[in-house]
């Protein structure tokens, strides 16, 4: 009784545990929405199925934003990323950098820490932020 009892807690910990985690994300995601790149990038979005002329089309309007047209995250769309100009420059908070100031490697959450800014507004990937010289919980968005 007191296992199923245990297994139980320790079920229901590591699901509060994951939902809280996805609410970060979320919020994370929505926060840096704003900063990473202006409202104009986000108009230009294509489906991954786009022909060549549309494509063609979104690249020269995103160029013209100074931005560059990728195919990113899981279902591939096309959409308009601004490029930072100190992307790969060493930095100790996000507020040393256009975009986000990221972890580098493998350094673990909670330690201190020097990382990267970020070249793209690419939000995709795996990563951890560094926020006053300390890594923060790493996260994935796809």
């Amino acid at each position: 009784m007191r296992a199923t009892m245990v297994r139980l807690f320790a079920v229901r910990l590591i699901g509060a545990c994951a939902a809280m985690t996805l609410l970060h994300a979320c919020q994370q995601y929505g926060a840096d929405a704003g900063k990473d790149a202006p409202a104009d990038f986000a108009s230009i979005s294509l489906d991954q199925a786009a022909g060549p002329a549309s494509v063609a089309a979104a690249d020269r309007q995103c160029a013209a934003l100074g931005g560059k047209l990728k195919q990113a995250g899981r279902m591939g769309r096309y959409a308009c990323y601004a490029q930072y100009s100190d992307g790969g420059k060493s930095c100790t908070d996000s507020n040393e950098c256009e975009g986000d100031c990221r972890a580098v490697g493998d350094a673990p959450t909670g330690t201190i820490a020097r990382g990267q800014c970020t070249a793209d507004s690419v939000p995709f990937g795996c990563y951890a932020e560094i926020e006053k010289g300390v890594v923060g919980p790493y996260l994935c968005v796809d």
